[in-house]
């Protein structure tokens, strides 16, 4: 292993699989990425919105290597079907294979629909199991979920979730997170976006600690100023802001009352905006 891993650590991918006695294996690397910037302005939007939602929660620097590494060992000594770590370093780690993603299957053509749709309602309900034991994923991202042919995995623990949420907040952002990612990616001719949606909410309903979901559909239908914006950029939001979109119409109640909200006081900005002009004619 130890050549595999020194040509790793000098190849420029950040993710490598490789063959290691007769099995497959991952690497992984820390690299920086580059986005201070962004992280920042994340969090300075949900200290003016007082959403800790909105908070960014990917670890930086090398951390994200050893905090992923400890919350693999924890996770796996609990029983979670998460990947073995087989090596490490202060900057990288070798993990066992666990399996293909959820995203590629669902994109995948030679599985029937009602297979992949199996699949979607798998991970609803693997995730509401990890909630129901007081634990969380973090990103549950369709790429970060995996079949073995038996199970569902999770994978990637990047995101440090923890050290800026309570476990409540972090299981509502996980439901939030995969929801979005179904929303994005399932195309299925037998049944609408909103059904697969719905079958999957009641996957994960049918497991979950029943205030999770609750909270996150109050979480939802707070994020009434997020929902007006990108009702109102659709056309330029892209494929991720429209999922958000339909995501966010799919589970709020009250879709009428937040772009009343959103008018009124887009309204009353105009009129104070117009208002300054005059007095200052």
């Amino acid at each position: 292993m130890k050549g595999i891993i020194e040509a790793f650590l000098r190849a420029p991918q950040r993710v490598a699989q490789a063959n290691w006695q007769g099995q497959v294996i991952w690497l992984k690397k820390f690299m920086p990425k580059g986005r201070f910037g962004f992280v920042t302005l994340r969090d300075l939007i949900a200290r003016s919105n007082r959403n800790p939602l909105y908070f960014s929660t990917e670890a930086r620097g090398p951390e994200q290597i050893s905090g992923e590494i400890k919350r693999l060992r924890l996770l796996r000594s609990r029983g979670v079907h998460v990947p073995e770590v087989l090596a490490h370093g202060e900057q990288w780690l070798v993990m066992s294979d666990h399996g293909a993603s959820l995203r590629a299957l669902i994109e995948d053509t030679t599985l029937s629909e009602h297979q992949r749709l199996r699949l979607l309602q798998d991970a609803a309900s693997a995730l509401a199991q990890l909630h129901k034991r007081g634990m969380w994923h973090g990103r549950p991202a369709l790429r970060d979920l995996t079949w073995d042919g038996e199970q569902i995995g999770f994978v990637d623990f990047e995101e440090d979730v923890g050290k800026k949420l309570s476990i409540e907040q972090c299981q509502v952002r996980d439901v939030l997170v995969l929801l979005h990612n179904i929303t994005r990616y399932s195309t299925f001719s037998t049944w609408s976006t909103e059904q697969v949606v719905r079958y999957c909410e009641q996957a994960y309903k049918r497991e979950a600690p029943e205030a999770i979901w609750q909270q996150a559909v109050r979480v939802v239908n707070s994020m009434w100023l997020l929902y007006f914006l990108l009702w109102l950029t659709q056309p330029v939001s892209g494929k991720d802001g429209r999922a958000a979109l339909r995501m966010l119409r799919f589970m709020t109640s009250q879709r009428r009352r937040i772009l009343r909200r959103a008018l009124f006081y887009l309204t009353l900005v105009g009129q104070l905006l117009l208002l300054n002009r005059l007095l200052d004619i």
